[in-house]
C-alpha cells in the first residue's frame, strides 16, 4: 500500500520540520481502513465543492467537510475556518501517492513561522450536516499530474459528553477518501486566469467576502489575490511581488503566502530582490520578512537554517539600506519605517538609529499610514527619538478634529498619534508642550483621558479643577464623561467635591463603568468617608436599571486608588451572593490585599471546595453553552489564584500543592500544576520585557509592572535562591542597567542573578 504524508499544525505552536516525503510535518499515517474503529454515531464526509474531481496545477480546489451526528447534542465542533495564515490546525490531509505534490508553505514553517489565532465559535453537531469550507490548495500543491487520493482527519469535533480535561481532546474523524484528477495546466487557461485577477485587483478594492468562484469570475480582490496565490506561475509571482507594498496587510498576507508557496519559487524571488532595488517600490517589514523566507532552504538542520536566517537578515538587509538613497516618495517612508522597525528587532528595542535617519524619517512622516505614524511614536520612539521630530510633533499635537465615535478605529488612530505627538512633544520640550497639555484638559470634551494627560508633575491644577466640574456636571455624552472624570481624579482637590457629589448620588450604580470607577476613584482620593456610602452604594446596585458595575467595581477603583477602604470592602465582598462580585473581591485581595487577608482567602476556599468537590461536571464550561454556575467556577479560579500570586507574601511549591488538593476538575488542577513546573526548573528566570512605557517581569507565577515591585516580590524567596535573566533586548542599555540592579539587590538579600547567554 502506498505511504501517506500527514500535514499538521498544531495550534500557536512552533513546529520543527526535516525533508522527508517533500512535505511539511513528516510523520506517517495509516490509511483510513487501518485505523482504529470511529464512534459509530459521528461522520466526516469529505468532498468538492462543486461535485468537479479533475483540476488543473494552480486551479483552487475547493472543498466541503461536512460533519453528522445521530447523538443530540453529544458532539460539539470548533467553527473555526480563517486565522492570519489561512492554514489552520484543526485538519490533517493525507495523500496518496506520497510523491508528486508538496506542501506550499514548507519554507515558512521550516524556520520561526506560526499560525496566528482567528475568529471562532463552537456548535454541537445534528443529523443536520455542518459544514467547514477549506481550500485544498492551502495544504497540498500539486506538482505533477496524475491521479491522487486525498482524505482528511479533522481534530475539531469534541466529545462533551466525556470529562475532558481540556478543550482539546478531541475525536478525530476520518474522512472518506476523494478521487481527484490532476492535469497540467494550458497556458491559454493560465494567461486568461492571470489576466482576469490582475483586472479585478486593478478595478476593485479589497473586500472581506470569502473567495468564490461559483459564477466563474473573479468578483473581488481578496479572491482574485487568492487565484494568483494558488495559480503558481512566474507571472502571478511577479505580480503578487509588486502587489506586496505594506499598505494592507490583508493584501499583503495573501501575497507573502502566494510568494512563498508558489511553485516558481526562482522567479519570485529574482523579483522580490529587483523590487528591493527599485526606487518606487515600499519595502515594508513584510516584504523583508518574505524576501528572508524565499531565501531559506528548508533542507537543512535547524542549525544551519538559524545560521543561514541570520546571514540571509544581514544581507536584506545591507541591500535594503544600499537601496534607501535611490528610493523616492512613499517607497521611501515605507522603507525607512522598515529600516526602523528591523533595528528594533534586531538590535534590541532601545537601540538609537542616529540623528540623520531620525532627520530622514521625520521628512516622510506625514506619507506614512496613520498605523506606521502610531508605531513610530509608540513602540520605536526609543531608537529615533530627536529634535528633529518637534515640528511634527507640535503639529501633530495641536491638530484637532472632532470624531463622531472616537473608538472608531480610524478615530482611534488619528487620536492615538496626536496623543503620542503631544506625550513625546512634553518629554523634549516641557516647559513648551505644558500650556497645550492644560489647554486640551480645559476643552469641554478633552480628547484623551489622564492616561495621556495625567504627565503633568502637578498633584492638582487649580487653574483647571474648577473647569473640569463644571464640564463634567453638565456632559452628557459617555465618552467625553470618561475622560473628565479620569481628569479629575488625576488633578483635582477637594475644593469642587461639592459640585461634583449631586451628580454622583444621581447616578451612583447606573453609570458606565468607565465612568464610575475614576469618579469614585477621586471621591476615595480626596476624602474617604465620603466615599465610602457612594462605594457601598454601586457595591450593593442590582437588577434593573443598574450598570452591573460591581462585578469589576473593586479590581478598577484598586488599579486607580488604592486603600485599606477597599480591602474592608473586599473583605466583605467574599461572602457576597453573587460569585461574580465575590470572584472580583478574591482578585482584589490577590492584587492588593496585605499579608493578613491570606488567611480569609485561605478559609473561603476551603468553604468553596466543600460546597463543590465531586462536582466538576457542574462547573465545566464548554464553548457555545451556557452554564449557570460558570461564575462559581471563576470565583473558584479566582481564589486560587489569588493565594498563589498574591504581592504580599510567597507561594512556594509546599503552598501549591496544598491549592492543587483544593482545585476542583481537571482544567482547574492543571493551572496549578503549571505554576508547580515552574518551581522544578532551576535557576528560577527573571523575564523582562516593555510594553510601550512600561516594564513589566516576571518570575514563576508572579507578574508585576515596576522594577521597584518585583524587587518587593524576590525579597520574600528564601537566601540561597538562585535566578537567571532573561530580557527582550539584551543589547539594551537600559535593560542591562536594569538586570545589574536586580543582581545588586538580590546579591544583598544572598541570592544570585546569572545573565543568561545571548
Amino acid at each position: 500500500m502506498a505511504r501517506s504524508c500527514l500535514l499538521r499544525i498544531p495550534w500557536l505552536t512552533l513546529v520543527l520540520f526535516s525533508p522527508a516525503c517533500m512535505s511539511l510535518a513528516l510523520a506517517q499515517l495509516p490509511s483510513p481502513s487501518e485505523t482504529k474503529a470511529q464512534p459509530p454515531d459521528v461522520r466526516l464526509q469529505l468532498q468538492t465543492d462543486s461535485a468537479k474531481t479533475k483540476f488543473q496545477i494552480g486551479e483552487m480546489i475547493p472543498l466541503k467537510l461536512s460533519f453528522t451526528s445521530s447523538s443530540h447534542k453529544k458532539y460539539q465542533i470548533n467553527m473555526a475556518t480563517y486565522d492570519r495564515s489561512g492554514r489552520m490546525s484543526y485538519e490533517t490531509f493525507l495523500v496518496e501517492p506520497g510523491a508528486g505534490w508538496s506542501d506550499p508553505l514548507r519554507r515558512y514553517f521550516a524556520y520561526g513561522g506560526y499560525i496566528g489565532g482567528g475568529l471562532t465559535g463552537f456548535r454541537p453537531l445534528s443529523t443536520e450536516p455542518t459544514v467547514i469550507p477549506l481550500v485544498l490548495n492551502e495544504w497540498v500543491r500539486f506538482d505533477r499530474p496524475g491521479k491522487y487520493s486525498v482524505s482528511v482527519v479533522s481534530h475539531r469535533v469534541t466529545d462533551v459528553a466525556k470529562d475532558a480535561p481540556n478543550l482539546q481532546t478531541t475525536t478525530d474523524l476520518i474522512s472518506n477518501r476523494l478521487e481527484l484528477t490532476i492535469v497540467p495546466a494550458s497556458v491559454t487557461w493560465e494567461n486568461a486566469t492571470l489576466k482576469q485577477a490582475v483586472a479585478a485587483l486593478d478595478s476593485t478594492r479589497a473586500s472581506d467576502s470569502a473567495p468564490s468562484l461559483a459564477a466563474g469570475e473573479i468578483k473581488d480582490t481578496q479572491t482574485a489575490l487568492t487565484v494568483l496565490r494558488y495559480l503558481g506561475t512566474a507571472a502571478a509571482a511577479k505580480e503578487l511581488a509588486q502587489r506586496l507594498r505594506g499598505e494592507n496587510s490583508t493584501t499583503d498576507y495573501y501575497c507573502m503566502f502566494g510568494l512563498v508557496g508558489s511553485q516558481a519559487h526562482e522567479a519570485a524571488l529574482a523579483e522580490m530582490h529587483r523590487l528591493v532595488d527599485s526606487p518606487d517600490h515600499p519595502v515594508s517589514s513584510t516584504f523583508l520578512y518574505c524576501l528572508r523566507v524565499l531565501m531559506r532552504n528548508p533542507d537543512q538542520t535547524q542549525e544551519k537554517l538559524a545560521d543561514d536566517e541570520k546571514r540571509n537578515a544581514d544581507t536584506i538587509r545591507s541591500q535594503m539600506l544600499e537601496a534607501l538613497p535611490r528610493k523616492r516618495g512613499t517607497a521611501l517612508a515605507t522603507t525607512l519605517y522598515a529600516a526602523l522597525r528591523t533595528a528594533s528587532l534586531e538590535e534590541g528595542r532601545l537601540a538609537p538609529l542616529g540623528e540623520q535617519f531620525a532627520a530622514q524619517l521625520a521628512a516622510v512622516f506625514d506619507q506614512l499610514p496613520v498605523e506606521a505614524q502610531g508605531q513610530i511614536l509608540g513602540y520605536n520612539w526609543d531608537s529615533i527619538k530627536s529634535p528633529a521630530f518637534l515640528p511634527l510633533l507640535r503639529k501633530y499635537a495641536e491638530q484637532y478634529k472632532e470624531f463622531r465615535v472616537p473608538n472608531e478605529v480610524n478615530a482611534s488612530n488619528s487620536l492615538q498619534v496626536s496623543a503620542s505627538a503631544l506625550q513625546r512633544w512634553y518629554e523634549l520640550e516641557p516647559s513648551e508642550a505644558r500650556p497645550v497639555i492644560i489647554h486640551e484638559i480645559l476643552r469641554p470634551r478633552p480628547r484623551y483621558s489622564a492616561r495621556v494627560l495625567g504627565i503633568l508633575p502637578d498633584k492638582t491644577l487649580p487653574e483647571a479643577e474648577q473647569a473640569l466640574a463644571e464640564h463634567f456636571v453638565a456632559e452628557q455624552d459617555s465618552h467625553a464623561a470618561e475622560n473628565l472624570a479620569s481628569l479629575l481624579h488625576r488633578y483635582a482637590s477637594d475644593s469642587v467635591l461639592s459640585e461634583v457629589l449631586p451628580v454622583v448620588d444621581q447616578h451612583v450604580g447606573k453609570w458606565a463603568c468607565a465612568i464610575q470607577s475614576p469618579i469614585l476613584a477621586y471621591l476615595l482620593h480626596v476624602n474617604p468617608e465620603i466615599a465610602r456610602p457612594r462605594i457601598e452604594a454601586a457595591m450593593a446596585a442590582r437588577g434593573d436599571g443598574y450598570s452591573a458595575c460591581n462585578h469589576s467595581l473593586l479590581g478598577e477603583l484598586g488599579t486607580l486608588e488604592p486603600s485599606p477602604l477597599l480591602q474592608e470592602f473586599a473583605l466583605s465582598a467574599l461572602d457576597d451572593n453573587d460569585p461574580e462580585v465575590a470572584g472580583n473581591a478574591a482578585g482584589y485581595l490577590g492584587r492588593y490585599g496585605s499579608p493578613d487577608t491570606e488567611e480569609k482567602l485561605w478559609d473561603h476556599l476551603l468553604r468553596w471546595n466543600e460546597r463543590w468537590s465531586g462536582k466538576e461536571q457542574e462547573l465545566r464550561y464548554l464553548p457555545g453553552e451556557t452554564n449557570p454556575n460558570l461564575w462559581q467556577r471563576n470565583l473558584g479560579e479566582n481564589l486560587i489564584r489569588a493565594l498563589a500570586s498574591s504581592k504580599s507574601w510567597l507561594a512556594d511549591s509546599t503552598r501549591l500543592h496544598q491549592l492543587r488538593q483544593l482545585a476542583v476538575g481537571a482544567q482547574m488542577q492543571q493551572q496549578v500544576d503549571s505554576m508547580l513546573a515552574g518551581w522544578d526548573r532551576k535557576p528560577w528566570t527573571i523575564s523582562h520585557y516593555r510594553s510601550f512605557d512600561q516594564h513589566h517581569f516576571q518570575v514563576l507565577q508572579y507578574e508585576t509592572d515596576s522594577l521597584e515591585s518585583i524587587k518587593q516580590k524576590l525579597a520574600q524567596f528564601p537566601p540561597g535562591s538562585d535566578f537567571i535573566w532573561r530580557g527582550e533586548a539584551p543589547e539594551s542599555v537600559e535593560e542591562q542597567s536594569i538586570a545589574r540592579d536586580l543582581a545588586k539587590f538580590l546579591a544583598r538579600h544572598e541570592m544570585k542573578l546569572t545573565m543568561s547567554a545571548k
